[in-house]
């Protein structure tokens, strides 16, 4: 009976030894597959060359189906052109020549100047912007923004902790970014009408004071950054001063009631 057990107990373990072997094999051999790829040496061609075909480029210096190839050393090399008037090949053709007036095209306008928006809420924003387009049709691209918070910012410090601490709320400080994009239709020779539609982000950060000048330098320090983000769309007027000089503005209908100022120096082309 004990060797009968003993017997059962190897095969058991013999079974489950070789049988987590083979899984960790496999599991290697998976992991080579992806990472490399194998080669299949079996497939052997008849000039001994193992899995691997046989490639002939031909030369791009002799090719003797290429009609017109002037490496050819049975034919010539000729400008072959067909004759309308004779139905054989000919290189002595004299090609007409059309002389086509070309009119000169709409005019294209681009210009570059400054931009600045101003909410009741929100800081000044200043910025960049972009004019191109027609005579009397027009894109616009701005993109504004403030400055980025001056102050020492902890990620790692609660309300409840400045709560507990007692210390001075001074405000909030908000970083600003708006991104416009605009469309303007000329009314008039001085007069366009536009419509913009853009993205205005804002962090907005609380600002403390630390009486143990611990946290800055200076006392102050912020918490609590919160990302907003709204659509706006606005409607506004461009106005021409000259072909060179032009003043922009436009008021938010959509979202924050923002109010844009600008001046843009373009020119036509």
């Amino acid at each position: 009976m004990r060797k009968l057990f003993f017997i059962v107990v190897c095969v058991f373990f013999t079974q489950t030894t070789f049988a987590q072997t083979e899984k960790q094999q496999k599991v290697q051999k998976r992991v080579e597959r992806d990472h490399k790829p194998v080669q299949n040496n079996n497939n052997t061609n008849n000039n001994g060359n193992s899995g691997r075909p046989i490639i002939i480029t031909p030369s791009p210096y002799y090719n003797s189906f290429y009609f017109n190839n002037p490496y050819r050393f049975d034919y010539p090399y000729y400008d072959y052109r067909y004759n309308r008037y004779d139905y054989r090949w000919n290189s002595n053709v004299n090609t007409p020549r059309t002389t086509v007036n070309v009119g000169r095209g709409a005019k294209v306008r681009f210009g570059l100047g400054i931009v600045s928006s101003v909410n009741r809420q929100l800081p000044l924003t200043v910025g960049p912007k972009i004019i191109f387009g027609g005579d009397k049709t027009y894109f616009s691209f701005s993109y504004q923004l403030t400055s980025k918070n001056p102050y020492s910012h902890y990620d790692n410090i609660t309300l409840e902790d400045v709560i507990g601490w007692g210390d001075e709320f001074l405000g909030t400080f908000y970083y600003v970014r708006q991104y416009d994009i605009g469309f303007a239709g000329k009314v008039s020779e001085e007069l366009a009408i536009t419509f913009t539609i853009g993205n205005l982000q804002y962090d907005s950060y609380r600002i403390y004071n630390d009486e143990y000048f611990v946290l800055s330098d200076s006392g102050e320090y912020t918490i609590n950054s919160m990302v907003s983000e709204s659509v706006t769309f606005a409607i506004g007027a461009d106005y021409h001063i000259n072909n060179n000089i032009m003043v922009t503005g436009n008021v938010g209908v959509v979202g924050p009631k923002v109010l844009s100022l600008g001046l843009v120096y373009q020119v036509m082309n």
